[in-house]
């Protein structure tokens, strides 16, 4: 190849690395992980939350990187604080699911969130367990 080819070979290729890199240079990135919504299922029977009764927590997510649920329940510890618990879940298609136990009857604050981003909370009162056969309520 010649040394005037091999310059408009160079050329080219920088024409192109800069078209490319101007390119990706214009791709929004994507917005900060966040939730969006966090909904805890409405309890069946009663349409109170029972202890031993398990429910569904859905976070609605800006994307599908990992979502942290935490439950605080009202038990304390020796140094009273509120006992708190949190697990990680993988979102699928901008959902993060959790099912969620109560063991305790008492006030637990649920809450979610996607990165360093801010909690999501909601609150939710927890009483006795009422098997009701095909669903579970609290009273």
């Amino acid at each position: 190849m010649t040394r005037k080819a091999q310059s408009r070979v160079r050329r080219a290729a920088v024409a192109a690395a800069i078209t490319v890199g101007t390119a990706i240079g214009a791709i929004p990135a994507d917005a900060d992980a966040a939730v969006s919504t966090l909904t805890i299922a409405q309890p069946g029977g009663t349409g109170k939350y029972g202890a031993g009764c398990t429910y569904t927590l859905t976070a609605r997510v800006t994307n599908d990187d990992p979502v942290t649920f935490s439950v605080r329940q009202p038990t304390r510890l020796a140094n009273g604080k509120l006992l708190r618990f949190t697990f990680d879940v993988v979102p699928h298609r901008h959902v993060a699911i959790f099912h969620w136990s109560p063991v305790v009857e008492g006030r637990f604050v649920l809450g979610a969130r996607q990165g360093d981003s801010h909690w999501k909370l909601r609150g939710a009162d927890v009483g006795r367990r009422l098997d009701l056969g095909s669903s579970c309520s609290g009273i």
